[in-house]
């Protein structure tokens, strides 16, 4: 068995809204991307002892999945995140054991035998990773495994952080409290352009130096339709390998399909540019007509982009080398 150490520390510091009117939570509401919304609120102090006090945030997504029978579990973690805590809960004597995998389906973290001290109590089961470090973006997978005869459906939990700097930022981040005073406080929520359409959660966080901390829930709902090309938020690179010698045009051509989804919450019009040559030194291959399956999705629809490339030995003089261009989609 493990040792644990639990400390308590009382904190007379609390949030009213402009009126001085207690709050127990923030609440943006909607709000569009790349878009701003300001509040204004009071942290007072109540207490007798004069408090120097920090201000800090945080910002996070969640996805739940109830009701799971042992098995694999893929879920999409965007660009720009800079922690994961990937979970399972369960009541009863199943023995689980948690398994995580990267996009290129690398293991990178497994929980087992957490559970264990919580069945001494009779109380909710639990198996838990954490990931802090190269954390990529794409299709994430978590496998869930029973080493019993018993089969309690647990519950998934996802929660992935963002830097708090990119969403979050009010006028003090240090002050102090004298007792029984007040100070204004206005936070700014401004979203940055790779956020993902759906409901965040955080915290406003006020620490104390007695080591008392308080966590006021904040919340919000981003707006926006959000494209991912083959599970990947912002870039992907994909390669077709040919031999010199030989022309592909016409009904030849090399062609490349890439899966299109749009995982926000509303409606998303694709817009199409490209390079139109791949270029090796002074010598290219040509991207022919690219065409998209349909160019509006709806929230969780699916569509397709084909990419033929025409090589003709002409321009591409039979040199070998990486020929490179691009396509963008907006």
């Amino acid at each position: 068995y493990e040792d644990y150490v639990l400390k308590i520390a009382f904190s007379t510091l609390n949030f009213t809204d402009k009126n001085r009117n207690p709050i127990s939570e923030i609440d943006f509401g909607k709000i569009n991307l790349t878009d701003k919304k300001n509040v204004d609120f009071f942290v007072v102090n109540k207490g007798n002892l004069s408090l120097f006090s920090d201000l800090k945030f945080e910002v996070f997504h969640e996805i739940r999945k109830t009701n799971l029978s042992p098995g694999n579990y893929s879920f999409l973690i965007p660009s720009h995140v800079k922690k994961i805590l990937v979970k399972i809960s369960w009541a009863g004597d199943s023995n689980y054991t948690l398994k995580l995998f990267s996009p290129n389906d690398n293991l990178v973290g497994e929980s087992t035998n957490k559970h264990l001290n919580s069945r001494i109590f009779n109380i909710s089961r639990e198996e838990f990773i954490e990931i802090e470090n190269e954390i990529n973006d794409g299709r994430w997978r978590a496998e869930i495994i029973n080493y019993s005869l018993d089969l309690n459906p647990c519950n998934l939990s996802i929660i992935y952080w963002f830097d708090e700097s990119d969403w979050l930022v009010s006028n003090l981040t240090k002050f102090n409290l004298t007792s029984h005073s007040s100070i204004p406080i206005q936070v700014n929520l401004s979203i940055p352009y790779f956020a993902v359409g759906g409901e965040y959660k955080g915290f406003i966080i006020v620490s104390s130096d007695n080591n008392a901390k308080i966590k006021f829930p904040i919340k919000f709902n981003v707006t926006a339709g959000t494209l991912t090309v083959s599970d990947k938020f912002e870039t992907l690179e994909s390669k077709i390998v040919d031999n010199i010698g030989f022309n592909r045009t016409g009904s030849n051509t090399r062609n490349i399909t890439l899966k299109l989804e749009n995982v926000g919450n509303e409606n998303l019009t694709i817009y199409l540019k490209t390079s139109h040559f791949l270029n090796h030194s002074s010598n290219y291959a040509r991207f022919s007509t690219i065409t998209l399956s349909k160019n509006q999705l709806k929230p969780s629809e699916i569509a397709y982009i084909y990419i033929p490339i025409s090589i003709n030995t002409s321009e591409t003089n039979n040199q070998v080398g990486i020929y490179e261009g691009w396509v963008l989609l907006n």
